[in-house]
């Protein structure tokens, strides 16, 4: 505030001093032409009116100076009280349900949102009372954000103020949802009459990139020597003829996590001497427990402890062919996420028969967020109308956890649903804690028995995939 005022004296200062420059250049350019006598003895009058001109000269200067700041007084009261009327119409309890009404729409639609939007609009048509609603908060936020373009247009309101307003998180449903709905609606669609919405948009995504701290993500992989059906099987050889390799299997799950170049991190979590001497061997980390854990995410919490991060991803030792792209959108996921209290997984489409029906299958269902609704051994969803046509998914053991998340994870005691079905991800759900679930469709391959190792051999003889 100082400095305002500071810089206000400044100016004035130099404005005075300008003004009586510019009088007495008048006032000689008056005399030179014979207007005014240049003794003052000979006409005193004359050297009076000119100093009274000049000091007339700077008062009208000063007058214009606090003209203009008591003009930018009253501009700036004026548009506080805009900022406050458009606050008050965004804070509005009507405007609050709609914008979680759309907010809720797109959560559900994200995965296809123009089938989403083209699936609303038919409803909508028909009269459905659902639809009819969203289309009165589309109405709402629409004319809310146009008002508030067009007083940045006429320039009634600054672009910061606007900014400060888009900021509160509005403007995500504006252009992911408004915009795309008003195109499907309005076949003249004049995009210009929101202006300069995108400006604004696009500055504000720089602006939360930028101040957005980078997480810290590290990749811990929990590796047992003993497995029930396969024991050993960490240790085991997998072959590429082609390359002329041959790893252990804990070998190549580690070295191809280090080779996504996504972890600040890889270790690998393990309570056998082996599999710490196999992975040192090769230059990689490892955190050596003797504690018992009955799962892999109770393990990987005793070396997160240790450990600085913001979110750990869980790569289960025995799938060594986890390509990077599921992990990148997994990594995308978290990024985005708000909430430091959150798991997300993968899952992958299942369709054949055999496989649905084996409890070796563990299988997900999923609200239409995608949040994880239960995980089963058993068939889910069992389905009674057979004219029905839903998908069977696989769970597929790989983890982004929070770090609040994980250390709940590790307090919390085994559930029964948990105990019942051998599945440590229900844990989190008996909790409440929540899994957002991420499809992919990429190759993966899970090394459980001796015949999914044989396989895997026979894919790497034939060159169909290869070790890193």
């Amino acid at each position: 505030m100082a400095g305002k005022k500071s810089n206000s004296f400044l100016n004035s200062i130099f404005l005075i001093v300008i003004s009586i420059l510019l009088a007495s250049i008048s006032f000689l350019i008056l005399a030179n032409s014979g207007i005014v006598n240049k003794d003052p003895k000979a006409n005193l009058s004359d050297w009076v009116s000119a100093v009274i001109s000049s000091l007339a000269f700077v008062s009208g200067a000063i007058a214009v100076r606090l003209a203009y700041k008591s003009l930018q007084l009253t501009q700036n009261a004026e548009e506080g009280n805009l900022y406050l009327a458009m606050m008050g119409r965004y804070a509005d309890t009507e405007m609050v349900r709609s914008l979680r009404l759309l907010s809720t729409f797109y959560e559900i639609n994200q995965s296809n949102l123009s089938d989403g939007i083209r699936n609303w609009n038919k409803k909508r048509l028909t009269g459905d009372e659902d639809a009819l609603k969203i289309d009165s908060a589309r109405h709402r936020v629409k004319y809310f954000y146009r008002d508030l373009m067009q007083l940045v247009k006429a320039g009634y309101f600054s672009e910061s103020l606007a900014k400060q307003i888009c900021n509160t998180g509005g403007r995500h449903i504006f252009k992911n949802i408004i915009l795309p709905m008003d195109k499907i609606l309005n076949r003249f669609f004049f995009k210009g009459e929101f202006d300069p919405f995108e400006k604004i948009y696009a500055e504000l995504n720089v602006e939360q990139e930028v101040i957005r701290p980078k997480l810290k993500k590290i990749c811990l992989i929990p590796a047992r020597i003993n497995a029930s059906r396969f024991d050993g099987k960490l240790l085991k050889k997998l072959i590429d003829p082609h390359k002329k390799i041959e790893k252990t299997v804990i070998r190549e799950t580690y070295e191809r996590m280090k080779s996504h170049n996504l972890f600040d991190d890889v270790v690998v979590v393990t309570n056998s001497r082996e599999i710490e001497t196999e992975i040192k061997e090769c230059g990689g980390k490892v955190f050596f427990s003797n504690k018992n854990h009955e799962s892999g995410t109770d393990r990987i919490a005793e070396a997160a402890e240790t450990m600085d991060f913001d979110v750990v991803f869980n790569v289960q030792g025995d799938e060594p062919f986890i390509e990077k792209e599921p992990l990148e959108s997994l990594c995308k996921l978290m990024e985005n996420e708000s909430s430091n209290l959150i798991v997300a997984s993968l899952m992958k489409p299942l369709t054949e028969e055999k496989n649905i029906k084996s409890p070796d299958f563990v299988k997900v269902i999923c609200s239409l967020s995608g949040r994880a609704i239960s995980f089963s051994r058993n068939v889910i969803p069992f389905i009674k109308n057979q004219e029905n046509t839903l998908r069977y998914f696989e769970h597929v053991g790989v983890y982004a956890f929070t770090k609040n998340a994980l250390q709940t994870f590790s307090q919390l005691p085994h559930s029964p649903l948990e105990k019942a079905e051998s599945v440590e991800c229900l844990r989190f759900l008996e909790h409440d804690i929540p899994i957002k679930m991420v499809e992919t469709n990429t190759f993966l391959l899970e090394i459980d028995t001796e015949e999914d190792l044989n396989n895997v051999n026979n894919l790497l003889r034939d060159g169909s995939i290869s070790l890193v």
